[in-house]
């Protein structure tokens, strides 16, 4: 069996084919995710589609709250155009084979509990980094969704104010990616992408790296907190800025040193990359649409 596996993220979509009698995740591509509705989104999807021969299935990473078993977006997350809608049924209408759909960090979850750092592992929390922040909560070695699907929905944690601070006093309007590129923008004085920002802090860049060191404090503070209210054997850190060294070794760093303050000995496991990285969605769709699926 061969299936179409896609990452829709708030910015960015990845996709490819994965061969689930070898295991291979095969041809993988990006696209710009469209902004302005679903219908935008639900062509591109077909397109995407019908770039592959001999599929048989569609299996989904996508933001938001995620009804699995009725394939629906409770409410979308970086998308909210998807926002109370059959999502799965919509595109499987259109291309005319099976749409398995789930949130986009308990995808990298999967991938990590099947073939990845999480096997045997029973407890833990895979953070996904990218347009803003999934969390994907595992216990006893399974994945827990809550009573009303909201169970890891980090990114909507308040860390500030919301009369002062409105919606930024969210946490994943706070370490997400893009935001944090356009504040190192603002900062710097001329419109730089994110590879150019990290190889400004790499070079020593004053004002940004103290911002950086800002922004790892303050997700380091959060990342205690995780730790102290879940006490999981393992924190990953998914998303393609996983595959960024500098990031992961200050936010590593960072981490360490908030304990180093804590006049209580905690016993925590050092975070770390997906083993997936950015392929971590992918691979954790297809586990989730053979799971659904059986």
């Amino acid at each position: 069996m061969k299936l179409v596996t896609i990452d829709i993220g708030g910015t960015y979509i990845k996709f490819g084919s994965y061969d689930c009698h070898t295991n291979k995740l095969a041809y993988l591509d990006t696209s710009l995710t469209p902004q302005n509705n679903q219908q935008e989104l639900l062509s591109q999807l077909v397109n995407i589609v019908n770039r592959f021969s001999d599929v048989s299935g569609c299996a989904i990473s996508i933001p938001g709250t995620i009804d699995v078993e009725r394939g629906y977006v409770v409410q979308g997350g970086a998308l909210q155009y998807n926002n109370n809608t059959y999502f799965a049924d919509k595109l499987s209408e259109k291309i005319g084979i099976p749409v398995i759909i789930e949130n986009d960090a308990r995808c990298a979850a999967y991938a990590e509990l099947w073939q990845g750092k999480l096997k045997g592992i029973k407890n833990a929390l895979v953070l996904v980094v990218g347009t803003g922040l999934g969390c994907a909560i595992i216990q006893n070695g399974k994945i827990y969704r809550g009573t009303h699907l909201y169970a890891g929905e980090f990114s909507l944690i308040f860390t500030k104010s919301i009369n002062q601070f409105g919606f930024d006093a969210v946490l994943g309007n706070q370490v997400g990616i893009p935001k944090f590129v356009s504040k190192m923008s603002s900062i710097y004085g001329e419109e730089i992408d994110g590879p150019r920002v990290f190889q400004l802090i790499e070079d020593g860049e004053r004002q940004l790296s103290n911002c950086f060191d800002e922004y790892v404090n303050n997700f380091a503070t959060q990342l205690f907190n995780f730790q102290i209210m879940l006490d999981p054997e393992k924190i990953l850190i998914g998303g393609g800025i996983s595959q960024n060294e500098l990031y992961m070794n200050k936010l590593s760093q960072a981490v360490e040193k908030f304990y180093q303050k804590i006049p209580i000995a905690i016993t925590h496991s050092p975070i770390e990359a997906c083993q997936f990285k950015s392929e971590a969605n992918l691979i954790g769709a297809v586990r989730n649409y053979m799971l659904t699926k059986t």
